[in-house]
């Protein structure tokens, strides 16, 4: 019987792991434990093995059992930290990965891997850190280089983000993700030519990808080639189960194409695969057919907006659509009722712009939003006594003589049918309470005209709408304005700044 090396035969087993072979390693293994169960090197092979099958928690028993003669092995560390991933156990890999990074201050591996799970909580300012590093460490990893990109484009951060996914092309000429991201960015720069060009190179690496034909309509379109664009975006939709965002953008081709009965079909099979209407179809559609306006915007239309905003949130309203609300309502607050303290709560809260700008007057600070992420952004400034998500005019209603104050920086444009809110508002206000909130104007609106649904698919209110409307819900009117709060295509957007008062 020919004698055995157990020693080669454990190389032989990690080496058929990193070829992909895991059911010879495993059989290796069992060999070699056969023979010697207490050889060094078996059980981090076995936590090996039993990652690479998808079986997290024997992987980690494995890597313990590695781990118990030397504690602070990198290897075996690392092995559990992933092991710990693949159980869901992501808060525990992450102190093991920030513990191998103390231990390994070189090891790309475990930043990269620590990236991605702050990439997974959104948390994209840490992962952008994080990879940082990793690449600095391996400068030509295109996925750990596309991710980077990833995590820039979420901040906002559009030069960075442009950089880091070219790099992932560089590293990986045939990156087909690092290709669409790049080109995304380029139309962001607009740069839409250059970005059509880049995805015609991907629908030669991938053409059977829907999300290639998707990518390439966003060029075109942006481009201004609209006749490209719904070629691309039907070859999208003919290459498998149609995508909520593909159908979107067939209905939007079809619309800037004058071809309106066809776009409103088109709208109406968006809203029959995404019922919650998280793109605000119907909206376009209450345009198109002339058709009544929703009462408000859909709530997944706005959560999602707001949710996919919010790490740049502040950052792009502040620097590039001049946004003043915070500040107008805080001024209007001192001006007209006082320097409180007051009982306050932040309707439509954000990340928290308007809640700083009344930290002078407030005793307590309460905010809701219909975004979960808004409300995290929220909560990292520290400054709320309870934060809440959901639509606000139920949570009010629910809190009778709760508040002083409720202010609404720029939320009434996602609301068409105010009185719900006014009513609310009304219940949650101590007697002499005030209300204050901007909205954006409905100029020239007749005085029996409600809401006006734009094209934004934001609404406006007219004048004599919120004259009406405070009458009959009680409110005495201390202010109605006309201010501007933000800025659209350069322009001042015409609104109004509200101050009512419930009466004592």
């Amino acid at each position: 019987m020919r004698k055995i090396d157990l020693g080669q035969a454990l190389s032989e087993a990690f080496a058929a792991l990193d070829a992909g072979r895991p059911e010879e390693a495993r059989r290796l293994a069992r060999t070699v434990e056969r023979l010697r169960p207490d050889i060094p090197g078996l059980a981090y092979l076995y936590g090996l093995v039993f990652l690479a099958e998808g079986q997290g928690r024997k992987a980690a028993q494995q890597f313990q059992k590695a781990l118990a003669p030397s504690p602070g092995a990198v290897p075996p560390l690392l092995g559990l930290a992933r092991a710990q991933v693949l159980q869901g156990r992501e808060p525990v890999a992450a102190g093991l990965y920030r513990r191998l990074i103390r231990l390994a201050p070189d090891l790309a591996e475990a930043y990269a891997e620590l990236a991605e799970l702050a990439i997974r909580r959104q948390d994209h300012r840490d992962a952008a850190v994080l990879l940082h590093r990793a690449v600095t460490l391996r400068p030509a990893h295109p996925v750990w280089l596309n991710n980077l990109g990833a995590a820039r484009k979420a901040l906002g951060q559009w030069n960075e983000a442009a950089l880091a996914f070219a790099a992932a092309i560089d590293a990986d000429p045939v990156h087909v993700r690092a290709h669409l991201n790049l080109s995304s960015i380029l139309r962001r720069l607009k740069r839409a030519g250059e970005a059509a060009d880049l995805v015609r190179a991907a629908s030669l690496m991938a053409p059977g990808d829907p999300a290639v034909w998707l990518e390439l309509s966003l060029a075109e379109k942006d481009a201004g080639r609209l006749p490209e664009a719904l070629s691309a975006v039907e070859e999208a939709l003919s290459r498998g189960q149609p995508l909520a965002e593909a159908l979107w953008q067939r209905a939007e081709c079809l619309r800037a194409l004058n071809r309106t009965g066809e776009a409103a079909a088109a709208y109406r099979r968006l809203l029959g695969h995404d019922p919650e209407d998280r793109f605000g179809a119907s909206l376009v559609l209450a345009g198109l057919d002339g058709e009544e306006a929703p009462a408000a915007a859909p709530a997944a239309f706005v959560r999602t907006l707001f949710d996919e905003y919010a790490d740049r949130f502040d950052q792009h309203l502040i620097e590039r659509l001049s946004y003043r609300a915070p500040a107008v309502v805080a001024e209007a607050v001192f001006r007209l009722l006082g320097a409180g303290p007051f009982d306050c709560c932040d309707a439509g809260c954000g990340t928290g712009l308007a809640g700083l700008a009344l930290q002078a007057v407030v005793a307590r600070l309460d905010g809701i939003d219909i975004s979960p992420r808004m409300i995290e952004k929220a909560r990292e400034r520290n400054i709320y006594d309870r934060l809440d998500t959901g639509d606000i005019a139920p949570l009010l209603a629910a809190r009778p003589a709760a508040y002083d104050l409720v202010v609404a920086a720029d939320v009434l444009i996602y609301l068409g049918d105010l009185e719900p809110l006014f009513q609310a508002v009304a219940t949650c206000l101590r007697p002499g309470g005030g209300f204050v909130f901007t909205v954006e104007a409905a100029e020239g609106a007749a005085d029996g005209e409600g809401a006006r649904l734009l094209e934004s698919r934001r609404f406006a209110h007219g004048d004599g709408y919120l004259r009406r409307l405070a009458g009959q819900s009680g409110y005495d009117i201390l202010a109605l304005e006309r201010v501007s709060v933000r800025s659209d295509r350069s322009a001042p957007v015409p609104g109004r700044l509200v101050v009512l008062r419930r009466p004592s």
